[in-house]
């Protein structure tokens, strides 16, 4: 008899098993079984289909299994198994089924002779006695279909017609075959309407769609920017990864959102702007072509948007929340810096912590060249000014993140005028202070002699 400390861990070893089985059918039907093929070649696995597709015991089912997983896994080069895999979409074995149209579909075009059979499986009336039991093999026929990428015109209309079906996750296939088959343009509003919707089985495995269509889907940037408000953090996390992608159009309604509204969770909205910075970062203000009077606009409009909508994060009551706004405040690079001056020199001491954690964290992101564009210069030397004032500030972290940013930045001559601020740190009780007043000094002193004597 087992004892109660036994029988609680070998129920939680059950539970723990059904979980992962529970799991593992939401993944592709190649990956439900867990087992490795390596070993054998697509000739060895099809003569494995040959052998055993026309016999009934559970041996030579499992076998035919494992032989359409491995040739899944091979894709493209098992295009040799069509015939036989497409004879698969028959057998009575539901399992075996979903293993083999998930393989058509991973070989590609090459199965394209399949997809008469696949249409003719899913094409079922929904009263058919069979319709429930395919409900899963409709999911793994579209994705497939859409692997397969030929726009046959039969499978276009089954498609089309899934977009509209009660199984939400059967019309998300749907819409991202039709989009690989063509361009569809259904596709990106059948997802969209699937959000909007906000069911339980759909709407994040919609937004997963749509970061395989990528920047094409802008056009449903306003229903993305809202589902950074819902209370499903996954979803959140989901719409952000898209929005990402979306670049520069995403700036203004994500800043937006974050700017006028009280977020419960704003982490995910600050994390896209984030992803934006960079890539603004680098194809704009770090561009030598960029004008210095075009740099100025541009630096103002970023500034208007993002001052309001990540700066007041940096006080956020979550560590996490302060993390995020500091992560992508430093993605802007020396950008950052006119922002976090003032939140430096204020009171609120949680704001001041994360500026100066945002100041290290720019660290990695700022001009490769020196001297860069002519905007970022101007900028430079526009902070010289300020940072000298906070290398007196009262507190020694505000003076440690000053001198470290003047040796960090590259001023060049330009940062001269603090030179007897530097020279006499470099006495300072505090050794980062006079590590960085040291770097500073010899960074200076490669394009303007030092008079160290002063």
């Amino acid at each position: 008899m087992l004892s109660p400390i036994h029988f609680i861990l070998r129920l939680t070893a059950m539970l723990a098993l059904l979980l992962c089985a529970g799991v593992a059918g939401l993944c592709s039907a190649a990956e439900d079984t867990g087992a490795s093929y390596a070993g054998k070649s697509a000739a060895e696995w099809i003569q494995v289909l040959e052998s055993r597709i026309e016999k009934e015991t559970d041996e030579d089912k499992e076998a035919c299994r494992q032989a359409a997983a491995a040739l899944g896994q091979i894709g493209p080069a098992a295009k040799d198994a069509v015939p036989l895999l497409t004879k698969a979409l028959q057998s009575p074995s539901l399992e075996f089924r979903h293993f083999a149209v998930d393989a058509l579909g991973r070989i590609g075009a090459d199965a394209g002779e399949s997809i008469p059979a696949i249409v003719v499986e899913m094409d079922i009336p929904k009263d058919h006695i069979n319709y429930a039991a395919l409900t899963r093999f409709r999911r793994y026929a579209a994705k497939a279909l859409g692997g397969i990428g030929v726009a046959d015109q039969e499978a276009v209309r089954v498609l089309e017609e899934a977009l509209e079906n009660e199984d939400r996750l059967y019309g998300v296939e749907a819409a991202l075959a039709l989009w690989k088959m063509n361009g569809n343009a259904k596709a990106i509003p059948a997802l969209e309407s699937i959000i909007q919707k906000d069911e339980a089985e759909g709407p994040f495995e919609a937004i997963m769609a749509l970061r395989q269509i990528g920047p094409e889907a802008k056009s449903i940037t306003d229903t993305l920017v809202a589902t950074l408000k819902h209370d499903n953090a996954d979803l959140r996390r989901a719409a952000a990864k898209v929005l990402a992608q979306f670049g520069l159009s995403a700036l203004t309604p994500v800043a937006q959102l974050l700017s006028g509204s009280e977020l419960a969770a704003p982490e995910e909205a600050a994390y896209v702007l984030g992803d934006v910075l960079a890539g603004i970062r680098k194809s704009k203000f770090y561009d030598h072509q960029l004008g210095q009077a075009e740099f100025v606009q541009a630096k103002e409009i970023v500034f208007d948007l993002v001052q309001p909508a990540l700066v007041p994060l940096l006080s956020h009551e979550r560590d996490e929340v302060r993390a995020v706004a500091s992560r992508s405040l430093s993605q802007m690079g020396i950008l950052a810096v006119p922002l976090l001056l003032p939140v430096l020199d204020g009171d609120d001491q949680q704001a001041r912590e994360s500026a100066i954690d945002t100041l290290i964290r720019l660290e990695p992101f700022l001009p490769g060249e020196s001297p860069a564009s002519d905007g970022v210069e101007q900028m430079k030397r526009e902070l010289i000014t300020p940072l000298m004032g906070l290398m007196g500030h009262t507190m020694l972290e505000v003076r440690r993140a000053a001198y470290r940013a003047f040796a960090e930045f590259s001023f060049g001559a330009g940062g001269t005028a603090a030179m007897p601020l530097l020279l006499k740190a470099l006495r300072d009780p505090d050794a980062a202070i006079r590590r960085y007043a040291t770097k500073a000094r010899d960074e200076i002193a490669k394009v303007q002699p030092v008079d160290s004597t002063n």
